[in-house]
């Protein structure tokens, strides 16, 4: 049986090398597979670590020690701690306690430098004997560990503190090592190899002991471990409650276990733009009658303030050459006008189809002299003719933007979700809900509550802000960037609050990436659901965008025909777009840079075609369309990078015949 087993491990392990070498979190069943019959488990809960390693004594009996805590260093990549030998009741009769004994006898470290590899040094002093051990995940079942999101984890029983269940999911299966004491009273572990899956939530297989050379020896010989099965054990979950049934030599015992809790996962803190201003601090002023905004809505910064009162102003002293607006559209939204420096801008139209777009840019200003200045918003009192109300929001501003900011819904084409998500009701404020083409549905988001679902994302800008919602029955998600350490988002708020951003990240390199949140079916003790909603996803861009309004930007068709302007059917960039279906129509844009994107729109009812030139030169046939569900607004549908410094002019020709329209939402340089 002990050459089965070897064999099985030695077999496997091929297997794991390329999944491991993505983890970045280190829980897991660690070996070294020259030397089969020991190993070390880790659970790493981010800030961290719980060892158990599984050796001999120097009679070869089974013994254990753990290494139960100690400390990281900055980047995660060396754990050090003090090793404990523990005595206490045989798991043959009733668990005391209080017959626990625990001495230290040595210290231990774990160098990951390389576990990207798939390779971990492993030193430890114990007694008389220091040795340093090169190790790497044990290789089994069908994908690599999950921590947070799958059952690899420390488990135990509270009220039975002393033993312990180590566990390493991969995917269908399980490896085991139950960490309890035997009739003397002596450390005892029992192996659980290969714990085959026998439904979602519930796992069987065989259990054993085995005999080895002792901790002592100056190299571990694997020839002389024996292995015996001593019965065979049953796991099952409800949640991150589990059920351990095992029958050791006759006897049975069924115990209740949940995760040990220690450490914490890193809650990922919102990101603070150096660039932001918000509405509260000392740079912004108010006159007249301005309130609080509803509550209820994830405002930048936490809060916003708003009037429907004519004269009411809002100003912000800045110094800089550009600021952004940060407000508010929707179906109840007013008219303001923004001046700087006492002379008038532009008059903001904030009415909007799709209902409450809130913390979004309404308007950019450009090429304002170098030093200070005063921009004022002033509201007017009035509406559109489409609108149910007048009120202006004051959120934020942007001090120099030097980035452009899509806001992708949870229909964009990039978006990629996992079987277990729904379309939320459209019975809530989501960002562009309450808008579409019949038969279609709103936009509205996706939510699970489903461990191991996942949205995947792949963009490319510096930065980026997921959309979601908090509220009492919100529960946590992994998020990773490029698949790298994972950041933990706790959802839970006693007040639902919809829009608000959860999660953001600045300073990303100039690249393609790849966003991937997780639902883990895990929540925080006072929620009463383990609900994720992925509502929008904000990517963060460099350069300067110039809306389709902007008099860098022509607009030609044949005789008797025209572009629609001022749609405000969708959330478009700042609002509004043009639009156009007729054949021979052109949209003519001039600038100075070497890169230029061409941000539209795709969907069905926006699926035309257009042929895209730069200066004079064709350069592709744009095609727009998407099949219901799918709707991408916002988006970069044409780029074109490398061009030679200096002036340049691109055209979009709309050539189909199909009545499918053309939009043109705005253009980014650099």
């Amino acid at each position: 049986m002990r050459r089965l087993l070897h064999g099985w491990w030695l077999a496997v392990i091929a297997a794991l090398l390329p999944l491991c070498c993505q983890a970045e979190n280190y829980s897991d069943h660690w070996w070294n597979p020259n030397e089969s019959g020991w190993g070390v488990t880790i659970a790493d809960h981010e800030t961290q670590l719980f060892a158990v390693m599984y050796a001999y004594d120097t009679d070869g009996s089974p013994t254990w020690f753990t290494v139960p805590g100690g400390k990281f260093n900055a980047n995660r990549t060396f754990f050090s701690g003090d090793v404990y030998r523990t005595t206490g009741p045989s798991f043959t009769g009733p668990f005391n306690p209080a017959a626990v004994g625990t001495t230290k006898v040595g210290t231990a470290s774990f160098d990951f430098t390389n576990a990207a590899t798939g390779r971990v040094t492993f030193s430890y002093t114990i007694g008389a004997a220091s040795r340093t051990k090169q190790i790497q995940r044990l290789g089994f079942g069908s994908a690599p560990a999950n921590w947070g999101v799958d059952r690899t984890d420390l488990w135990w029983n509270p009220a039975e503190s002393g033993w312990g269940l180590s566990l390493a999911q991969h995917g269908n299966n399980f490896f085991g090592v139950w960490f309890t004491y035997g009739p003397s009273g002596h450390p005892l572990f029992i192996t659980m190899p290969g714990v085959t899956m026998t439904s979602p939530d519930s796992f069987t297989g065989a259990l054993y002991t085995t005999t080895g050379p002792g901790l002592e020896a100056a190299t571990f010989d694997p020839a002389q471990v024996r292995v015996t099965q001593v019965g065979s054990a049953t796991l099952s979950f409800v949640g991150d409650t589990g059920t351990f049934t095992a029958t050791v030599q006759g006897l049975t015992q069924t115990k209740t276990i949940t995760r040990q809790p220690f450490g914490g996962a890193i809650t990922a803190a919102l990101q603070a733009d150096p660039k932001r201003v918000e509405e509260n601090t000392p740079a912004v002023s108010f006159s007249g009658a301005w309130t609080r905004a509803d509550a209820s809505f994830g405002w930048s910064g936490g809060s916003a303030m708003e009037s429907s009162a004519a004269g009411a102003t809002a100003s912000v002293t800045f110094t800089g050459t550009s600021i952004r607006w940060i407000s508010s559209r929707g179906r109840n939204r007013g008219i303001a006008t923004v001046s700087v420096d006492g002379v008038a801008v532009k008059e903001v139209n904030l009415f909007g189809h799709p209902d409450q777009e809130i913390h979004t840019p309404v308007l950019t200003i450009h090429d304002l002299s170098p030093g200070q200045h005063t921009l004022t918003i002033t509201v007017t009192g009035r509406q559109d003719g489409q609108a149910s109300g007048n009120t202006v929001v004051v959120d934020a501003f942007d001090i120099q933007p030097d980035t452009t900011v899509s806001h992708w819904q949870d229909t964009n084409p990039d978006m990629h979700f996992s079987g277990g998500w729904t379309k939320s009701s459209n019975n809530f404020t989501w960002s562009g809900s309450g808008v579409s083409n019949l038969p279609e549905l709103p936009v509205t988001a996706q939510e699970t509550q489903a461990a191991g679902e996942t949205l995947t994302l792949a963009f490319r800008g510096t930065g980026m802000s997921w959309i979601g919602y908090r509220g009492p029955d919100a529960g946590i998600a992994q998020v990773r960037i490029d698949g790298g350490a994972a950041s933990e988002v706790d959802m839970y708020s006693p007040i639902a609050t919809f829009q608000p951003i959860v999660f953001n990240a600045f300073g990303l390199a100039d690249s393609n990436h790849t966003l991937t949140i997780t639902a883990t079916g895990r929540k925080n003790a006072a929620s009463s659901g383990a609900r994720v909603v992925v509502d929008a996803i904000d990517v963060i861009t460099p350069g300067r965008r110039y809306e389709e309004y902007d008099r860098s930007i022509t607009y030609a068709t044949p005789p008797g025909t025209f572009w629609t302007m001022d749609n405000q059917a969708r959330v478009w960039s700042e609002g509004t777009t043009a639009t156009s279906n007729v054949p021979g129509a052109t949209a003519t844009f001039s600038f100075t840079g070497t890169s230029v994107s061409w941000i539209g729109c795709e969907k069905g009812s926006a699926g035309g075609v257009a042929d895209v030139s730069i200066d004079g030169v064709f350069q592709q046939t744009v095609n727009l369309n998407q099949t219901y569900p799918v709707e991408g607004y916002q988006m970069t549908v044409f780029r074109k990078d490398g061009l030679v410094p200096g002036p340049h002019t691109l055209q979009i020709k709309v050539v189909n015949t199909s009545g499918s329209y053309v939009v043109v939402d705005a253009f980014d340089v650099r």
